[in-house]
């Protein structure tokens, strides 16, 4: 079933339950808030159907006993970890105002190019504040283009008004704009926020919505100047050609239901990503997390070996 039918389908009884007040965590949604988790719900049911059809990859349990056995698979952890050059910068930014204004620094300062990967754009004051500027851009003679991931576009249109609008100001303003989308895989996302321009690459976990924008969401961005913004740069090409359409590579099923990718078995990367759990986990004592000070920013308690 297309994927607005289903959320059409099951949005409707969610409304009608949202009405009468029952349960009690439906009625103090909104409409447009029920509109989103219905469409969440048909995504999650979609990912389902798509395992049933596929029992023969791997399970979470024969992969959770391959990573623990190469936890401490050092060579691995180094043959993947990379190297920085000697004289790249970094820049840690924890403050939500303050990596907004460092990405607005980031595009003022561009010359040829803006490229940018987020998992979505909302139609809000950063979201617009994000687009009209990068079409006075494309009018400096930059090429600036944008990738977000379809689902959570089609899910966000649900959930905030004005959505087709500014994506269609965007595309009408010279930017080139891309919804990440693999076939092969239908149930997938890309979740990358990667900003690239000739030097300087910034990559963290903020969307670009007004909720990014304050302290209440743990976010953190990591700015890079140097040579090494190259490789950030391929990766980005990478990613770009690949929402062009076409099968973007070798897949088995979803990794987030029941079943793996065929070959993460023996993925460095997920290898690599236990190593690290595993050392979190032979911390001590253990790292923990409070939120002090009037600024209520994140500390985390320094683990001893």
């Amino acid at each position: 079933m297309p994927p607005a039918l289903l959320t059409a389908v099951l949005a409707a009884p969610m409304q009608g339950l949202r009405r009468v007040g029952w349960p009690r965590a439906l009625a103090s949604l909104g409409t447009l808030e029920v509109q989103g988790y219905a469409a969440g719900i048909a995504r999650m049911l979609q990912a389902r159907a798509w395992t049933l059809v596929r029992p023969h990859e791997p399970a979470w349990p024969k992969v959770h006993t391959a990573w623990a056995t190469a936890e401490g698979d050092t060579a691995v952890r180094d043959a993947i970890a990379g190297r920085l050059h000697a004289d790249d910068r970094l820049e840690l930014i924890a403050d939500g105002a303050a990596g907004f204004a460092r990405r607005e620094a980031l595009y003022a300062g561009a010359e040829r190019t803006i490229d940018i990967a987020s998992y979505y754009l909302q139609s809000d004051d950063t979201g617009r504040a994000t687009v009209r500027p990068r079409a006075a851009a494309v009018q400096r003679s930059l090429r600036v283009r944008v990738l977000v991931d379809r689902f959570m576009t089609f899910k966000k249109t649900h959930e905030v008004t004005g959505m087709d609008a500014l994506l269609a100001e965007a595309e009408s303003a010279g930017i080139a704009l891309r919804r990440w989308h693999d076939p092969a895989r239908p149930c997938d996302s890309n979740h990358r926020k990667v900003i690239v321009d000739d030097r300087v690459a910034l990559v963290g976990g903020r969307n670009f919505a007004d909720h990014y924008r304050g302290d209440d969401w743990r976010v953190l961005d990591l700015v890079l100047e140097g040579r090494s913004v190259a490789a950030l740069a391929q990766l980005f090409e990478g990613v770009w050609a690949g929402a062009a359409g076409g099968r973007i590579g070798p897949h088995g099923a979803p990794p987030w239901v029941d079943h793996v990718p065929a070959g993460m078995l023996a993925d460095p990367m997920m290898r690599f990503v236990l190593a690290a759990v595993g050392a979190a986990r032979a911390c001590s004592p253990p790292a923990a997390w409070c939120t002090r000070g009037a600024a209520g920013a994140a500390r985390c308690t320094a683990c001893t070996p």
